[in-house]
């Protein structure tokens, strides 16, 4: 239940990124703003919540679910893709088992 969870996320976070969602979720994601080259400047930035259910929202999970992703996944931003592959790679997980 977790996996679908975090896919249905991380596809909607894929789709603000490329402006596919509503004008009210454009601003919803964002990327680090650092003056300096660093291994986290592609990275989304985590707002912070003050309360449980806060860091429990889309707006909190999704930038954390987005940042644990590989490089390679990212770079495939086209929806369908983008859902294909990342299902895929959640699914080589359980093929460790």
């Amino acid at each position: 239940m977790s996996d679908i969870y975090k896919t249905s996320i991380v596809s909607f976070v894929n789709d603000c990124l490329m402006c596919k969602c509503p004008d009210v979720f454009n601003s919803y994601f964002t990327y680090r703003n650092t003056p300096y080259a660093t291994r986290y400047s592609n990275y989304l930035y985590v707002p912070r919540r003050k309360t449980v259910m806060g860091s429990l929202s889309s707006a909190v999970q999704g930038p954390k679910f987005w940042n644990s992703i590989t490089g390679d996944l990212a770079t495939h931003r086209c929806t369908k893709n983008f859902k294909k592959k990342y299902v895929k790679s959640v699914i080589a997980t359980y093929g460790d088992m």
